[in-house]
């Protein structure tokens, strides 16, 4: 895969893999001049290309964590909010004596059918 192709995180994770030194503050176009004038990627292809599939694979680990850190909040608020829900509710149901009770409830009679 070329370079060209990668973002800003990609490329600073294929310098560091090629053990060079980022500089702060690194634009894009500063990474990829730093892989390319490298020794590194002048003599060893093989090696830059497996450290492009590592930063890949990484920003890809790093953005499914996310993803799944999200789900989890989103499922946690979700319980929240049914649990604040049930809290409210069951602070009501003093305030309704037969609800509370319902052995007290006046409930018609069950009719029992007979199929044939």
């Amino acid at each position: 895969m070329s370079l060209n192709k990668l973002g800003k995180d990609e490329l600073k994770i294929v310098a560091e893999e090629l053990n060079l030194t980022v500089p702060e503050g690194a634009k894009i176009a500063g990474l990829k001049n730093l892989i390319v004038n490298s020794d590194v990627y002048k003599n060893d292809k093989e090696l830059v290309e497996s450290a492009i599939d590592y930063a890949l694979a990484e920003i890809k680990n790093k953005r499914l964590d996310s993803e799944t850190k999200l789900e989890f909040e989103r499922i946690k608020l979700a319980q929240l909010q049914k649990q604040l829900e049930l809290a409210n509710i069951q602070k009501n149901l003093p305030q309704n004596p037969d609800i509370r009770n319902p052995s007290v409830l006046k409930l018609p009679p069950i009719v029992m059918l007979r199929l044939c």
